[in-house]
């Protein structure tokens, strides 16, 4: 069994691009790829494209981003995360961009801050998606997205604009105690 490669050998991997991440993902999907604690506001890496785990051999929890701290690129349009991808507690203080994103089941968001735009349009999300107790601050957009199995928003805020239009919940979806403030 492959072991995970330390927190700072995950950054240094991400620092080289996707093209680099990939290769390695793909030839060891095993390890949980752990980000968890990292501040990015000096790092200027561009997560699109990455693939947090391949689709033939995947691991249960393939990526913690768990209390990171994101600056002012947050860009994860058009990765691949498989089951258990851990956000929980993250801080996003720009614009967070995960359009074209494909999550596994088990995608944990729970009390995220999103202090500006977030953009989850045309995503495809599995089952047990968790948004419980985050804050959308600005507009957020779920647009053409694709909620495979069940989802909870519960005690979410959504404090400006948001956009579901054209979105499919195919599972249980509650939007349980959450706020909607905005227009």
């Amino acid at each position: 069994q492959i072991e995970a490669p330390s927190k700072q050998g995950c950054i240094a991997l991400a620092r080289r691009g996707a093209e680099v991440w990939n290769a390695w993902r793909i030839a060891y999907p095993a390890p949980v790829a752990d980000f968890s604690q990292t501040r990015f506001e000096n790092e200027n890496i561009d997560f699109s494209g990455f693939i947090f785990s391949n689709s033939e051999k995947r691991a249960r929890h393939c990526v913690d981003f768990s209390d990171c701290y994101f600056g002012e690129r947050n860009l994860f349009g058009t990765s691949i995360f498989g089951d258990g991808a851990k956000f929980s507690r993250a801080q996003f203080l720009s614009n967070a961009a995960f359009v074209d994103t494909r999550f596994g089941n088990d995608a944990d968001f729970d009390g995220v801050s999103f202090s500006e735009n977030a953009d989850f349009s045309d995503s495809l999300f599995g089952n047990n998606v968790n948004f419980s107790g985050s804050t959308f601050t600005s507009y957020v957009n779920f647009s053409y997205s694709i909620f495979s199995g069940d989802c909870t928003f519960y005690k979410t805020i959504f404090a400006d604009q948001n956009n579901f239009s054209k979105s499919n919940f195919s599972g249980w979806v509650s939007f349980n105690a959450a706020a909607f403030l905005g227009d």
